[in-house]
């Protein structure tokens, strides 16, 4: 899922040609890797999308979908509220879900709901040690406060272990940059459902037939993703 909270009044997402989302149950198919590091403590508390989980794309001033005639393909609904300007619809082929930008009562309950769990993520403890993402490394649950780098903060591969039941939160400082080509994968039976990225600023996804993110983006201004990347949301 991409989102971007109404904490912030102008917000918009932008999708580059051939930007893919996912939905996946989690029975489906993980990335794997050769290299598992120690868990580290785990996240306590279940984070609740409520009315906002049934989104692919929930936004709060605009939706940008670029590139041509069904080249972005969602699953899952989308959705921008209190302004309700989606551009480039036609370049979006939905595997299901709708823009469902106009059903204002509902939106306004889906950003409620989502605006809640802007602020549950952010009240979470701390409980990883590490500050930055360093590449091929592999991470277990918990709660990681992340200190953002200006030029990007994944620029290979980062790895997240654990099982069905594992929560991964990270709490971005300022601004979320993943580079061309990094990959964000899951392993040991995590889902993305559990992974969640809050971010204070913007979040700018990387582009690349090969650039895979993996979770929940929560992110205060605005949101980017690249041309040909995937997300994989709920």
């Amino acid at each position: 899922i991409i989102y971007t909270s109404s904490i912030v009044g102008s917000l918009a997402v932008a999708l580059q040609m051939n930007g893919t989302f996912k939905m996946r149950t989690k029975h489906s198919m993980l990335w794997a890797v050769a290299a598992v590091a120690a868990l580290q403590p785990q996240a306590k508390a279940q984070i609740t999308l409520g009315d906002a989980s049934g989104f692919a794309v929930l936004a709060g001033s605009a939706i940008t979908i670029n590139g041509t005639a069904l080249s972005t393909t969602i699953t899952g609904d989308i959705g921008s509220n209190p302004t309700a300007t989606v551009t480039g619809i036609e370049n979006i082929n939905f595997v299901t879900g709708a823009n469902r930008s106009s059903e204002t009562v509902f939106m306004a309950g889906a950003k409620s709901a989502l605006d809640t769990a802007y602020s549950a993520v952010g009240a979470q403890a701390t409980t990883g040690s590490e500050t930055a993402f360093a590449n091929g490394a592999t991470l277990g649950a918990g709660v990681y406060s992340i200190a953002s780098n200006a030029t990007a903060d994944i620029t290979g591969t980062l790895t997240l272990n654990g099982d069905s039941n594992a929560v991964f939160i990270f709490k971005m400082s300022s601004t979320l940059i993943t580079g061309s080509g990094s990959q964000v994968l899951l392993t040991g039976g995590a889902r993305f459902d559990n992974v969640f990225w809050r971010v204070a600023g913007a979040a700018t996804l990387g582009g690349g037939s090969s650039s895979v993110f993996e979770g929940n983006v929560l992110a205060s201004t605005a949101i980017t993703l690249g041309a040909d990347a995937t997300v994989h949301g709920r």
